[in-house]
Formats: structure tokens, C-alpha cells, sequence
């Protein structure tokens, strides 16, 4: 679990966002440390309802995927610390056309990453395989 330092006072400071990226960075005193990046967009026309503004929620799940969902929010702040508590990296922004490139865009770099890391997984596979089979060989012919 990740050291929960000031959340309260971050989120507080800022209970109106337009986006937040939160995640987990190494910090030596504690270990691992939440980090919150908050956005802003000018000019946005949000898109909302009689409950309030509609947001992207993307959630980073520990196997490196990402889960896109979509809600309306009453208290988007609340949302952020309850994932916090459950130890739920992601991202959260109103719902406007700055925000879906953004979501693309963050989309495109997750991905990517994740199938170089697949790429080097299956190397390392490749590799692991020939060293067995040139080991075999040479017991075959002791």
C-alpha cells in the first residue's frame, strides 16, 4: 500500500479539477508515494447533466492494461481518494474534446509500452528456449 501523504490537502486545494492523473512514485522515507498531476483546459465546453459533469475515468491495472469507463460525478475529489485508499492508479478528466486526445494520446503510450515489454518477454522466451535445446544437444552427445 502506498503512503498516503497530504492526499487530503492536494485534493482539497483543488476541488473543482478538470483532470487528474494519479499514481504511484518511489520515495525514500516512505517507500512508494501517491503523486497527483492535476489539468486544466482553456476554453472547454464541458458536456454534462442534471447530476453534474461527465467524466473519463482510466484505470491502470497492475498486469499494465487500461480500463476506460465513463461516469457522471457528483464529487470527483471523493471519487480520487476512495481510489487512493484502494490503491488505484488512473486518470480522471470532464469530458470535453481536449480530453479524448488526451485519453487517446495516453491511451497510444500505454500500449506501447506494454507490447514492447510483451516483445522483450517473448525474446527472453526465444532466448531461454535455444539455450535448452543447445544444452540438450550436447548432453546427447557426452
Amino acid at each position: 500500500m502506498r503512503t498516503i501523504k497530504k492526499v487530503d490537502d492536494l485534493i482539497d486545494t483543488y476541488p473543482d479539477f478538470d483532470g487528474i492523473l494519479f499514481y504511484g512514485v518511489p520515495d525514500e522515507k516512505y517507500g512508494e508515494v501517491w503523486k497527483l498531476s492535476y489539468l486544466e483546459f482553456d476554453n472547454a465546453e464541458y458536456e454534462e447533466n442534471e447530476n453534474g459533469f461527465k467524466h473519463y475515468i482510466l484505470f491502470f491495472l497492475k498486469n499494465g492494461g487500461i480500463e476506460l469507463t465513463e461516469a457522471t460525478l457528483s464529487s470527483p475529489a471523493l471519487y480520487v481518494k476512495n481510489l487512493l485508499s484502494s490503491d488505484q492508479e488512473g486518470m480522471i478528466m470532464k469530458k470535453c474534446k481536449q480530453s479524448e486526445s488526451i485519453i487517446r494520446e495516453h491511451m497510444y503510450k500505454r500500449m506501447k509500452a506494454m507490447m514492447k515489454h510483451h516483445m522483450k518477454m517473448i525474446e527472453l522466451m526465444v532466448r531461454h528456449k535455444e539455450i535448452e535445446d543447445e544444452i540438450a544437444k550436447e548432453i546427447v552427445n557426452v
